[in-house]
């Protein structure tokens, strides 16, 4: 039990130095996001490419330990992070501080593409107001998912980038 508990604290010690902020690495890519403006739109100036690394890999852990439908919101951060993904690609063509990780930045772009699961639903009058739907805007539900697996290639990935950048 103790030797968990150390175990335990020396991983969260690790993690927690992982998801710090890194200038050495953060500045150089702020810098090339700086120079991208014209070209993106989610990626703030001041973004921390290592606190971004590890969000995304604590969120793939979350959903790995999620079973059947609970995983829902964890799909959906994915999803985000994958636009922000997208810009992090963008801003990569013309940015030497990632030029050696852009591969594996591709990497995990293919498996969000190949993993991405959307299905479209039609949503049926509702019978007593003759409304379309409770939304009235929204006609058609999109679900999405990406499966558990995918959540591990991807936070391997995440790692495989940190570790090229730091």
């Amino acid at each position: 039990m103790k030797n968990n508990i150390c175990a335990w604290i020396a991983c969260l010690l690790v993690t927690n130095a992982w998801a710090q902020s890194n200038p050495t690495m953060d500045r150089p890519i702020q810098q090339c996001i700086a120079k991208s403006q014209d070209k993106i739109d989610i990626l703030p100036n001041n973004f921390s490419m290592g606190n971004w690394l590890y969000k995304l890999s604590e969120t793939c852990d979350k959903l790995k330990e999620t079973e059947g439908k609970k995983g829902g919101n964890y799909v959906v951060r994915l999803l985000e992070m994958e636009k922000e993904l997208d810009e992090i690609l963008v801003v990569a063509e013309d940015c030497p501080a990632l030029s050696k990780a852009k591969p594996v930045l591709q990497e995990m772009k293919d498996i969000f593409k190949e993993r991405q699961k959307v299905e479209n639903f039609k949503v049926a009058e509702d019978k007593k107001t003759n409304s379309p739907n409770v939304f009235e805007e929204d006609k058609d539900i999109t679900t999405m998912s990406l499966p558990r697996g995918a959540a591990g290639k991807i936070k391997a990935k995440a790692e495989k980038v940190h570790k090229m950048l730091k």
